[in-house]
């Protein structure tokens, strides 16, 4: 064991960029899949609504923020969709005629048996 005589810290900080969000289950990217598909067609509706009618109590700057979300919205399921096409691309090559496993949520058993769900 080598001797700790003396232990310097500099302050320095970095920013982390990892994300629990980013890391997505094949089951989490089938229900934000449909979560987003939902917005997105909320949000046509709001956008065609917002056309259609001029007299809409929308302004231009409310226009403008409906355009950005949709394009932000799209963008992510985009992403997602992509991933969830490679993955099961990839698990077709390594388990064929195999349906992909969706993970169960994660649970704390107490002792009396009973199921809770972890903090968050």
């Amino acid at each position: 064991m080598a001797p700790m005589n003396h232990v310097s810290l500099d302050g320095t900080k970095f920013k982390a960029n990892t994300s629990k969000h980013k890391a997505m289950s094949y089951g989490r990217m089938k229900s934000k899949e449909t979560e987003l598909q939902n917005d997105i067609d909320i949000l046509l509706e709001k956008a065609k609504e917002a056309d259609e009618n001029d007299e809409c109590n929308y302004t231009e700057e409310e226009k403008l923020e409906i355009e950005n979300e949709l394009e932000f919205k799209q963008k992510h399921l985009d992403k997602i969709s992509t991933g969830k096409q490679a993955l099961e691309e990839r698990e077709n090559k390594l388990h064929p005629n195999k349906e992909i496993p969706v993970s169960p949520p994660n649970r704390m058993f107490s002792p009396f048996g009973i199921a809770a769900t972890p903090y968050k």
